[in-house]
């Protein structure tokens, strides 16, 4: 570059001539204002971050720089048996922070956190040495978003609405796990769920649930595997349709006609089959056989069926 070896004949011009320290810093300070930075690189403020998009924007790198942050906002989750763990969501959105070892704060919390940038297993966080509590407000709105780009992981930390097919549930000491089906993508809901609905019930159910998605992820590698989406208030659960028909009183269809064309056949929809035990694996799966052909059914059930049973089970082709 041209500019950079006529600073550089200056400076031996000055050395070799003896010229004062003010000259050669002057000349000093001219190269350095003329010097790009780093393709990549960020400058470090130490004016403390403030928002939280401001911090899920940065590089890993720079986030582990332990950038100074001061945010306030609202708590969205804070699952029992986190330890300190949370996310807070402001006006620019949220973020995953953490105070190990700690009492949390509750879902709906308005808290002023005060803490240092990390470039977290996934997306940058924030490692708290304080927060406070300032009072309580109703959790921000929730983003309708497609599927696709909550799957994607970009939404992570962020409060968003699905909807989908339930195909499981667990039923947890503080929260059901479903398992939703939306679009061909699978994600795992944590909710509290209406009392005036029975868990079981909401299989094959179409529902809508807003809140916070959490990715879930290979820590050493910093990838994502899955997303899971956490609603602490039954306020963000909606029964959209519930399933129409108790599938054990449809029609018995033939092993072999699974898979096959059928004009009926409705997405989502469970199916009842009928077929004799050839083997069971006990909480994991078991295969069926009738005169049409074999059928292999994944189940959690851990009841016990000899071989040469006749059963009837429904599910989700």
């Amino acid at each position: 570059m041209t500019w950079a070896r006529t600073i550089i004949q200056f400076l031996v011009t000055a050395l070799k001539t003896r010229c004062g320290a003010r000259a050669i810093s002057a000349i000093l300070a001219c190269l350095l204002l003329h010097v790009p930075l780093a393709r990549g690189a960020a400058p470090v403020s130490s004016e403390p971050l403030t928002n939280a998009a401001a911090i899920l924007s940065l590089p890993a790198d720079v986030a582990g720089k332990h950038l100074s942050a001061h945010l306030t906002g609202v708590v969205t989750v804070a699952e029992p048996g986190w330890n300190g763990r949370f996310f807070i969501q402001d006006a620019s959105g949220g973020i995953f922070a953490e105070k190990l070892d700690e009492p949390s704060p509750s879902p709906g919390d308005v808290i002023e956190l005060v803490g240092e940038t990390h470039p977290g297993a996934y997306a940058p966080i924030v490692n708290a040495s304080w927060w406070k509590k300032r009072g309580t407000a109703p959790l921000p709105p929730a983003k309708k978003v497609e599927i696709e780009k909550v799957m994607s992981g970009v939404e992570d930390s962020q409060r968003v609405e699905v909807q989908g097919i339930v195909r499981s549930v667990t039923i947890g000491r503080d929260r059901v796990d479903l398992e939703l089906a939306s679009a061909g993508y699978r994600l795992h809901i944590y909710c509290s769920p209406p009392t005036n609905i029975e868990p079981k019930n909401l299989i094959g159910a179409k529902i809508r649930v807003r809140g916070t998605a959490a990715a879930t992820f290979n820590a050493t590698l910093r990838q994502m595997l899955g997303v899971q989406i956490f609603a602490p208030f039954p306020d963000d659960f909606f029964m959209e349709e519930p399933e129409q028909i108790n599938p054990f009183e449809k029609p018995v269809l033939p092993l072999n006609a699974v898979a096959q064309y059928r004009r009926d056949i409705r997405p989502g929809e469970r199916i009842h089959v009928k077929g004799v035990v050839t083997l069971q694996r006990p909480g994991e799966d078991l295969f069926l056989q009738d005169e049409k052909g074999g059928l292999h059914v994944r189940s959690r059930q851990s009841q016990l069926f000899s071989a040469g049973e006749v059963v009837e089970a429904v599910g989700f082709p």
